[in-house]
């Protein structure tokens, strides 16, 4: 693995960054006023999906009802927060009526429910994601636009549940970065404050459903970017076990045939219990051997956890996470069962192992590429962009620099240290199969800190080792709300288990729900419970 300079290195470039942020972000953060979005009056913005999807079959509500009093709440809160790219509201409504002459022509709730448990319910989608008619273009600036021509194998599943798209969400450039901004459309802001980040790279997804004006969603992640935006945002986001979820119709794509293994779909809602509704209907074939369905026995289940990882390359995490981790994990006493906390050695080596190994797939699509190649640019290129920026005419963000740079570095290192960071994906996947086995769950930090002010994850990238080690090994991982902190911002822990054992992390989670109350809208009262 990397030597020892190596990590001195990258802990300097993270405190030169923080140094450059810090002024910048808090001068930033505070032009923009502090606000929270008004509270949640309709009742219907506060059921969970499975709820409204019942609601509708059994005919106690119609589904255009449900999409109207949705599309109000965004056009309330999106002013604030900055979370729509595009929306479909005049389709999403014809559709509605659509539903509601079927259920009316069958009104048997249980055809409805056994074919098209989403029947009637508005969902909104990441805009890297395909959805037919929608913007599709990844927060560029050039091509100015992509329309999607065709909805992607994720979406057609979840049509055919019967969903109904209402809205895409804004994104960082290609998904570059865990802050959600852009050229293109802007920045989108934290629900509980706006002069707080949502997270990237699901940020948009993640601070609309927060702000009441979704019930689910689907976003993506390839280094946590479909974990660190709800947890920022107070609510559940889950990383599915590598290739379950078709990822056909993502923007950026590769032709690498190992890039489906690091980039996930990634169901993201307010409640667990329809995060495993929005996976079986994105995914039903290769859910079926999952048994989403079955409620785990706590009173078998191994748990461990890890409120820090010590390291030079990481900054110490929160205490009010921590505690919420230790409380999480010891909740399962009640079953019966001890846990344990561990100390994992070299956890933090897994952020050079992913660098290595994923800076060096066959080049996605990048903002740098002057034709439709994705290889077409050159380390002028970006160099090129950085100097524009520094005079005030760049239109690509920092990080899309950034990201330019590093990749052109890792794709120089030596096969030699390629090897010895894929030996250490297999090492720490034997490892992990041992100590969790189809029967153990590890709860852990989803990142070091609350949702800070805008722009200063620059000084904070290297704490991403919480989230990319799932990406790196394909295991699942579920991003679990436990209230609000003494500041009143959310806060959560990262529940994650052996590959295909979805269903234990999406339990634990369920548990964790139901013991400390899950999701606490903006503008309500708080919720210390874990704190």
């Amino acid at each position: 693995m990397w030597s020892p300079w190596r990590h001195r290195l990258l802990r300097f470039l993270q405190f030169l960054a923080s140094l450059i942020a810090w002024p910048y972000s808090m001068l930033y953060s505070f032009t923009i006023k502090k606000r929270a979005v008004p509270p949640i009056n309709n009742p219907l913005l506060l059921k969970k999906a499975s709820e409204l999807a019942e609601m509708i079959r059994e005919r106690k509500i119609s589904s255009t009802t449900v999409v109207q009093a949705f599309i109000e709440r965004i056009e309330d809160v999106n002013p604030i927060i900055n979370s729509v790219v595009q929306d479909r509201f005049n389709d999403a409504l014809k559709e509605a009526k659509e539903v509601d002459k079927m259920v009316e022509a069958n009104p048997d709730p249980e055809y409805w429910l056994r074919t098209k448990p989403l029947l009637g319910v508005p969902m909104s989608f990441k805009e890297t994601i395909a959805v037919k008619g929608m913007s599709n273009n990844g927060g560029r600036l050039r091509p100015k636009e992509s329309i999607a021509q065709d909805d992607c194998i994720a979406v057609k599943n979840l049509r055919e549940a019967g969903a109904i798209p209402i809205v895409v969400t804004n994104t960082p450039e290609l998904c570059f970065f865990w802050e959600t901004y852009n050229y293109a459309n802007g920045l989108t802001k934290n629900p509980y404050d706006t002069q707080r980040t949502a997270g990237g790279s699901s940020g948009g997804e993640a601070s609309l459903q927060s702000a009441g004006g979704s019930p689910i969603g689907l976003g993506s992640d390839i280094a946590g970017s479909g974990r660190l935006p709800p947890m920022y945002c107070g609510i559940f986001g889950h990383k599915p076990t590598s290739r379950l979820i078709s990822v056909t119709g993502h923007i950026p794509d590769s032709k690498d045939p190992d890039w489906n293994k690091y980039l996930v779909f990634a169901p993201i809602a307010r409640s667990a219990s329809d995060l495993a509704l929005v996976l079986r209907c994105a995914a039903p074939k290769e859910t079926e051997n999952l048994r989403l369905e079955e409620p785990v026995d706590f009173t078998t289940l191994k748990v461990y956890y890890i409120e820090e990882c010590i390291s030079p390359l990481l900054t110490k995490v929160d205490d009010e996470i921590k505690t919420a981790v230790r409380k999480a994990a010891l909740h399962f006493q009640k079953y019966g069962i001890a846990p344990k906390k561990i100390t994992i050695k070299d956890f933090d080596k897994s952020l050079q192992a992913t660098l290595t190994l994923m800076l060096n797939l066959e080049c996605p699509h990048v903002v740098f590429q002057r034709s439709e190649d994705p290889n077409d640019w050159t380390i002028w290129t970006v160099f090129g962009e950085y100097l524009r920026k520094s005079v005030g005419f760049g239109r690509v963000a920092l990080y899309s620099i950034v990201f330019g740079l590093m990749k052109r570095y890792f794709q120089h290192l030596p096969q030699s240290q390629r090897d010895e960071c894929q030996e250490f994906k297999e090492q720490f996947t034997r490892y992990f199969e041992e100590m969790l086995g189809d029967n153990g769950v590890l709860i852990l930090p989803v990142f070091s800190s609350p949702a800070h002010y805008h722009f200063q994850m620059y000084g904070r990238f290297l704490n991403s080792s919480y989230l990319s080690i799932f990406n790196l090994l394909e295991m699942p991982a579920t991003a679990c709300p436990t209230g609000l902190n003494s500041k009143g911002m959310p806060i959560g822990v990262q529940i994650a288990a052996f590959k295909h054992q979805d269903r234990l992390t999406i339990g634990v989670a369920k548990e964790l729900e139901n013991a400390y109350g899950g999701w606490v809208p903006p503008s309500s009262e708080p919720n210390h419970n874990m704190v």
